[in-house]
């Protein structure tokens, strides 16, 4: 079954006040995400006139992070959006789901899996990584960037340290106003207003983390690029972000050798880590994974086109490892027997 398919099938089983209500809930809640709003608003929209598949807008890999959005919508907040529906206006149904942030308390695993999911779609990344390079951003600045602007996607974080300072109603609702109008201005690429509501935010919550990250990487993003003082700012936020808080790691986008130092920089904890398009990942790229993840037990690569017999002894280094899956690489037999120890080696040609 195709994913149009699939997602036509979720889509119709869908209760009609939720589908409804989609589009201003993920609104709310990603407020730096536009691009995503509108793909899962034109998929919805084609399931419910029951047309047949359209040309594709959108990445395969968005196809699918679509998809897992709605089962979000369906499933954790399902009874938000159904009781969104029922406001007669757009800012009496945002109080609402504001409101759920501040007080449901099955609110933050919610947000959370939305904010981990949004940061992965392509449709975001691109956008960002058009701004910045329309500020002259390049290379391996450019990347690090990437990895804090995606972080204004949505308001888990925020609500996450609003909620840990045990701040009042009134204040953690005008603090989701101003990150919400911070996001959509830079989504939007309004560094000056981002950069004034993010300041304003900062000024009533100048202790939470969140907020001065955020605030930080406005700040970077709006300074010049072939500025050393840009370059250490961008790094001094990149050693404030928190670590992962798991020790598995599944990322269904593409990966370059260039883009693994950034990606993979505060994950030396990780133990199982499955990557499912290595079609841009070389030998290079791998040796330089292995060597920030020396933890891993588990390692799936698939697509890995460009991975060859020459990455096996960078393999061989991950002493922990104990599974390993290889899907349409280069690597030899012979040289997979190297590996033999392994519990669990699987290679696909």
């Amino acid at each position: 079954m195709s994913v149009f398919s699939r997602i036509r099938d979720m889509i119709q089983k869908i209760p009609a006040p939720v589908r409804c209500a989609g589009e201003v809930v993920l609104d709310t809640l990603l407020p730096g995400g536009p691009g995503i709003v509108r793909l899962v608003k034109e998929t919805v929209d084609w399931a419910t006139k029951n047309e047949p598949a359209p040309t594709p807008s959108a990445s395969p890999g968005d196809q699918q992070r679509v998809e897992l959005m709605l089962g979000i919508l369906q499933g954790q907040l399902e009874d938000v959006a159904e009781k969104v529906n029922r406001f007669p206006s757009t800012d009496q149904a945002k109080g609402y789901i504001r409101g759920c942030i501040i007080n449901d308390e099955d609110i933050p695993a919610a947000l959370r899996d939305l904010d981990g999911l949004a940061q992965q779609f392509d449709v975001l990344q691109a956008s960002q990584r058009e701004l910045l390079q329309q500020q002259h951003f390049s290379g391996e600045l450019l990347q690090q960037l990437l990895v804090l602007t995606r972080r204004l996607v949505g308001v888990s974080d925020l609500a996450s340290d609003l909620r840990a300072a045990h701040t009042s109603y009134p204040d953690f609702a005008s603090s989701l106003d101003l990150f919400q109008a911070g996001a959509v201005a830079f989504s939007k690429g309004q560094l000056q207003g981002a950069r004034q509501a993010f300041e304003k935010l900062k000024a009533v919550q100048p202790n939470l983390p969140t907020v001065a990250i955020a605030f930080d990487t406005v700040n970077a993003a709006g300074s010049p690029a072939d500025s050393p003082l840009t370059a250490s700012l961008v790094e001094s936020i990149l050693r404030r972000l928190p670590p992962p808080s798991t020790k598995k790691l599944s990322r269904d986008f593409p990966i370059r050798d260039e883009e693994v130092p950034t990606t993979f920089a505060r994950h030396g904890e990780l133990q199982e880590l499955i990557l499912w398009n290595c079609s841009n990942l070389t030998d290079t790229g791998l040796a330089a994974l292995c060597s920030m993840l020396p933890r891993l037990t588990k390692l799936s690569l698939r697509k890995a086109y460009k991975i060859t017999d020459r990455a096996i002894p960078a393999i061989r280094g991950l002493s922990q490892l104990q599974r390993l899956l290889l899907w349409k690489s280069q690597v030899t037999q012979r040289a997979a027997n190297q590996l033999q120890p392994l519990n669990d080696l699987n290679i696909k040609s």
